[in-house]
């Protein structure tokens, strides 16, 4: 029985190579060139130190690809860790005042220029994440910046420029935000936003963590409340989280998607965290959800 083994072993290496070649795809995979610096993107991300040490700092931040102008071309949004005190380091003071969020506009010819100073939009905050949508109808994107608190939303002008307009909007969430998708969540015929809020850190007070991770991790810390605005018409958001249903002061959200899962004409509010259960909040149609996630398979993966 050896002798058998060993010959069917030497034929299958005797056709190895034609087998390599017969799975060779038709297709080649495409190939990707950095061509960064020769388009003019020379923003540096940083998280508001020289080393990482805490979880805010490891979380990183995301970007957006956006239409600002209304010119056919899609632009770059670029959030920065800024350096907080709450956050980083003392010997990170050194960037202090030297860092920003960068907005980049798209010439149409392959190369982009900042445009940040002129736009209005170097929010100086730690962050995070960001949005846009047409809050007000009038044909342009907004832009809402999610921070390690506190967010900052930025109406468009129409002419290049943004308007600080946080306060006026109500939109100025305090807490760590990850995530905002805009929808309208009552078919009133405006776009609302839910900010998925991430945790509530301590500022370095707790120092008990697992070695390999080299700072304590999610459950370490209080989760946090996400929050649901409602868009009034006129410009202004009224927070209606409690009575919409969904409150969920421990959640740990990482992320949030909109979607008319079941297809009765109302969006559905996906929520994933971290560490724990995820959230689906069923729309009722009646300006209110429910959470069905466990009982739908949606809320353990």
């Amino acid at each position: 029985m050896k002798y058998s083994f060993f010959l069917i072993a030497a034929l299958l290496l005797w056709h190895a190579p034609a087998l390599a070649t017969d799975s060779t795809p038709e297709n080649p995979l495409p190939v990707f060139t950095d061509v960064t610096e020769k388009v003019g993107i020379t923003a540096k991300h940083s998280y508001g130190d020289y080393t990482l040490s805490n979880i805010v700092e490891g979380t990183g931040s995301g970007c957006m690809f956006f239409d600002y102008d209304n010119d056919g071309n899609l632009d770059i949004y670029l959030p920065n860790g800024c350096w907080r005190k709450q956050v980083n380091d003392n010997r990170g003071r050194t960037l202090r005042r030297k860092l920003r969020n960068t907005l980049y506009r798209n010439n149409g010819d392959g190369t982009f220029t900042d445009v940040t100073q002129k736009a209005g939009v170097g929010d100086t905050g730690y962050g995070v994440g960001c949005s846009a949508a047409d809050y007000d109808g009038d044909g342009d994107l907004d832009l809402y910046v999610l921070n390690f608190g506190p967010n900052v939303f930025y109406q468009n002008n129409g002419d290049g420029t943004f308007t600080n307009s946080t306060k006026k909007a109500n939109l100025g969430d305090v807490r760590w935000s990850l995530s905002a998708p805009w929808f309208d969540y009552d078919n009133d015929g405006d776009l609302d936003v839910y900010v998925a809020n991430y945790l509530e850190y301590d500022q370095g007070a707790f120092r008990s963590y697992y070695a390999a991770a080299g700072y304590p991790g999610p459950l370490s810390y209080n989760g946090q409340q996400d929050t649901l605005y409602r868009n009034n018409g006129d410009g202004t958001f009224t927070e209606v989280t409690e009575p919409s249903g969904v409150k969920n002061p421990n959640g740990r959200a990482m992320s949030a998607a909109v979607a008319d899962l079941n297809n009765d004409g109302w969006l559905d509010i996906y929520v994933t965290n971290d560490g724990m259960e995820n959230y689906f909040y069923r729309n009722c149609g009646k300006v209110t959800f429910v959470n069905d996630a466990l009982t739908m398979g949606l809320a353990f993966g």
